[in-house]
């Protein structure tokens, strides 16, 4: 156990090995998978049921990440099957390889609505360049032509990180509840970092999977998108934090997306 300097304490000395897995809390296991990005990693999250597992995102796509999970399929599950994926949200390191992983697996993907059919008009988007709408959003904020540049290449590389989208999903909203296993946990959603943010809560055991929304030594990314360009994304991730706090214990075990649990 550590204290840091934000005064977070953070329980766990050690981090999980690629393909490999660590428990967290009682038939909750760490996993955490590199990131080709400058935020080099992710963290993904293993529930055991009594008779499979479900799994909490899923890495972005490339064959690293694939090798990886082909691995922990193997060895890691105790010859147990994967029941479901519960998506967290949109974005390509969380969900890039949910299609792929539904596939190998047979099972359905979870997500909030609005993440689920985000995710399909961004995947039916990504092989086009941004519009003239988004360019000139994007100009307006200050970008010159070296910014835009860029940004028109990382737009059109998305396609690289993504399997396509299961074609049907299974809706989860805030305040469900999922019984896994031993254990009961509830569907919370937030707003501010994406469309309809889903975290899971264990009151029994006092953990809660936060995803992007909550980090520990970074904020998540709160952007006005050029798709939204009146919204308030600040405001609408104050009061989720606000709603959290609310539930949720003070002394709760959260585990983020990234950084380490605390």
């Amino acid at each position: 156990m550590r204290i840091g300097s934000n005064n977070l304490t953070y329980p766990f000395d050690d981090r999980p090995k690629p393909a490999q897995r660590i428990e967290v809390a009682p038939k909750v296991f760490w996993l955490r998978m590199p990131l080709p990005i400058s935020l080099n990693h992710i963290n993904l999250w293993l529930l055991e049921d009594d008779d499979g597992w479900t799994i909490v995102d899923t890495g972005m796509s490339n064959q690293e990440t694939k090798s990886l999970w082909e691995s922990l399929l193997e060895h890691e599950l105790d010859s147990k099957p994967v029941k479901r994926v519960i998506g967290t949200h949109m974005h390509l390191d969380h969900i890039g390889l949910a299609g792929w992983l539904c596939r190998k697996c047979q099972v359905d993907l979870w997500m909030p609505r609005a993440e689920y059919l985000s995710c399909r008009v961004f995947s039916s988007e990504m092989q086009a360049p941004p519009s003239e709408e988004t360019t000139q959003f994007y100009r307006a904020a200050g970008f010159g032509d070296a910014e835009l540049s860029v940004f028109h290449e990382r737009f059109q590389a998305r396609s690289n990180f993504m399997t396509p989208m299961p074609t049907s999903y299974r809706q989860i909203r805030d305040g469900e509840n999922i019984r896994i296993g031993d254990f009961e946990w509830t569907v919370m959603v937030g707003t501010g970092h994406s469309p309809e943010h889903a975290c899971l809560y264990c009151k029994e055991l006092n953990v809660f999977i936060a995803g992007d929304q909550n980090l520990p030594r970074i904020t998540p990314n709160v952007s006005v998108r050029p798709d939204q360009p009146s919204s308030n994304p600040l405001g609408e991730w104050l009061t989720t934090c606000e709603y959290f706090k609310n539930q949720i214990d003070e002394q709760v075990l959260i585990l983020p997306s990234h950084g380490d649990p605390f």
